[in-house]
Order: structure tokens, then C-alpha cells, then sequence
């Protein structure tokens, strides 16, 4: 009787059948090289939702998955070496695996099964989570398929009961247009945030950009000006501007002259009425920007302009340690001394005989 139970065990029979034969040099092998791989990095990557962590993901188990085969793989999945391989292969799709998967394999992976299976779009292995797995469901999970732009995950994910009012906005700060007009359909209000607004703009995702606009969605606000002109992002500033009635602050342009953005710089000189051209000049005269100071300077005049931008250059130059900069900051001095007018001979100091 119990013969049969451990013939009929999953769990049992690969370890019996280990210790009565001894564990072979090539699943020692295949051990070492999971016990080698950092679950934890990995981890940290997921949950950051990390552009490199598929390929990290791959490049780490690379050397396991050249020499496994799928009874190795079973051997290894009952030895200490349990979380790697089902790490392994939730990220492969290795559903034989999964399905041997225990509540410790479960904590030493952090419970990121779900995450994991949709972030590589294995729907077999979500299918199998969903009927036995479903108290662990993660709302990442739809996050990871949301902001990967894999649609049809999403699409799954929804139809097993998983939805998420987050979905549009994780689409949107991912630049995933067609997840987002999918998630659109599903809105029931149009607030989404200046977070989001901000954070698209900030990811230069114009396309996304321009159809929160068009589908009357509330966020967008002078900050995004900002951002986009510290990008350099003249597209979405003209945007903002003739669609949104947006100006930005003062920080918009002293973030373009901070990057050396001389279009930005020239188009809100134009058409915002915040900038702070005194701050702005000083701050090209520290930053070495001599087309932008010669800018500010044919377009300005004022003798207080120039000592405060002869000031800052100079300030800069005593603390520079680039040759390049320092190099920049001198021609931009010599500039500006040569806009300065020369002091009249009255002025000149009295010599007392």
C-alpha cells in the first residue's frame, strides 16, 4: 500500500528514485548553476518594472537552459534548488514545473508566480494559476501585461475577472497606445491625474499624449511645460500651448537653458510671459552656453544683465575641473566684457600728487 502511494506521488518518487540511485554530475551541475542565479535582483527588477528584465531574466538562466533537459528539469525541481527552477520556469513557460509548485517555492520567489507568467505572456501557465492559484492572484500581473504592451494578456486577464481601474494609467506612462485605447473603452471618468499627464510627457510619449487630449481626459497643467522643455520637447510644448492654453512657469525656461535647448528657449521668449530672463541668463553664463547667452543679450539690454551674468560665469569658472567647460565658461567671459560699455575718462581713479 504505501509502495503504491509513493509510486503514484509526483513528489515522492523523484526523490526516492534519487537517493536509491545517488544524484548524477549532471544534476549537481545543473544545481550549481541555478544556486548561482540571483532571485533577488531578479526580483527588484520585476517589481520596478524594469525595461531589462526580460532580457536580464534570459541572460541569467542562459547557461541552464543550454543544458536541461525536460527529466533534468523535473530532478532539479525536487532538490534545494526548488525556487530557481520554478523561477526558471515560469519565466520558460515549463508548466510540468509549475504545477509542482509548493508554498515555500512560492515565498522564495516573493509569490511573483503571477507577475512572472503574464510578463511573458504564458497563458497556458495563467490559465493554470487562475483555476489553482487564484488567492495569490497579483494586480501587478495586469500592471506587467498593461505597461508591456501585450494587449492579448490584458485582454485575458479581463475576461478571468482581473481588471483594474489602474490599467489606463500604466499604459499611458508606458507609451502603450493601443493598451490604453482598450482601457479607454472601460473608463468611466475622465480624471486621471497630473501624475500621469507628467509622467507621459515626461517619457516623450506625444502620440499618448495627444489622445488624453482628445479624449477629454483632466492633468495636464504648467508643470507638464516644464518637463517638456527641459526634454527639449518643442512638439509637445507647442502642443500644450495651442491646444491646452498651457504657458509653464519660470521653470520651464530655466530647464531648457539648463540643457542647452536654444529653439525651446527662443519659442517661450515668444510666447510665455513667466520666464525669468535675468535668472535664465545667469544660468546659461554658469552652464557656458554662449549661443544662449548671445541670445539673451541681442534681445535684452540692461548694464545690471550683464554684471550679474559676468558674475555667474566667473563663479562657474572658479570651481569648473573640465577643460572643455572651462573653455566654454572663458569665451563666454570675454563675450560679455566686450558688451560691457567703457567706464568715461571722468570715472577713471584720481591720482593724488
Amino acid at each position: 500500500m504505501a509502495a503504491a502511494r509513493v509510486l503514484g506521488s509526483r513528489d515522492l518518487l523523484p526523490l526516492v528514485s534519487a537517493y536509491q540511485r545517488g544524484t548524477p554530475q549532471e544534476i549537481l551541475e545543473l544545481r550549481e548553476l541555478l544556486d548561482a542565479i540571483d532571485l533577488a535582483g531578479l526580483h527588484a527588477l520585476l517589481l520596478a518594472a524594469d525595461d531589462t528584465y526580460p532580457a536580464t531574466c534570459f541572460a541569467a538562466f542562459a547557461a541552464f537552459h543550454k543544458r536541461v533537459l525536460p527529466a533534468s528539469l523535473l530532478r532539479v525541481a525536487f532538490t534545494k534548488s526548488r525556487p530557481a527552477a520554478v523561477y526558471y520556469a515560469l519565466v520558460h513557460g515549463n508548466l510540468a514545473v509549475v504545477r509542482g509548485m509548493r508554498t515555500s517555492s512560492r515565498a522564495a520567489i516573493s509569490n511573483s508566480q503571477w507577475i512572472i507568467a503574464a510578463t511573458f505572456g504564458h497563458f497556458h501557465v495563467v490559465e493554470y494559476l487562475h483555476r489553482h492559484d487564484w488567492a495569490n492572484y497579483d494586480p501587478r500581473a495586469m500592471k506587467a501585461a498593461a505597461m508591456r504592451g501585450n494587449l492579448a494578456m490584458v485582454v485575458y486577464l479581463e475576461d478571468l475577472g482581473y481588471w483594474s481601474p489602474h490599467v489606463l494609467r500604466w499604459a499611458c506612462t508606458a507609451g502603450q497606445l493601443h493598451v490604453a485605447e482598450f482601457a479607454n473603452d472601460r473608463e468611466t471618468t475622465r480624471s486621471l491625474g497630473a501624475g500621469t499627464i507628467n509622467d507621459v510627457v515626461r517619457s516623450g510619449n506625444f502620440p499618448v499624449l495627444r489622445f488624453l487630449h482628445e479624449n477629454g481626459y483632466d492633468g495636464f497643467s504648467d508643470e507638464a511645460v516644464d518637463i517638456a522643455a527641459a526634454r527639449g520637447d518643442l512638439a509637445t510644448i507647442r502642443f500644450l500651448n495651442d491646444k491646452r492654453r498651457l504657458r509653464g512657469t519660470r521653470n520651464a525656461m530655466l530647464g531648457a537653458v539648463d540643457h542647452n535647448h536654444i529653439e525651446v528657449v527662443r519659442y517661450l521668449d515668444k510666447h510665455c510671459r513667466a520666464n525669468d530672463i535675468a535668472g535664465s541668463l545667469r544660468r546659461a553664463a554658469a552652464c557656458g552656453h554662449l549661443e544662449l547667452v548671445t541670445y539673451f543679450c541681442s534681445h535684452y539690454e540692461g548694464e545690471t544683465l550683464l554684471v550679474g551674468a559676468l558674475e555667474a560665469a566667473r563663479r562657474s569658472l572658479r570651481v569648473v575641473a573640465s577643460r572643455t567647460l572651462r573653455e566654454r565658461l572663458e569665451a563666454v567671459v570675454a563675450y560679455l566684457q566686450r558688451l560691457r560699455p567703457t567706464p568715461p575718462a571722468d570715472d577713471a581713479a584720481c591720482t593724488i600728487q
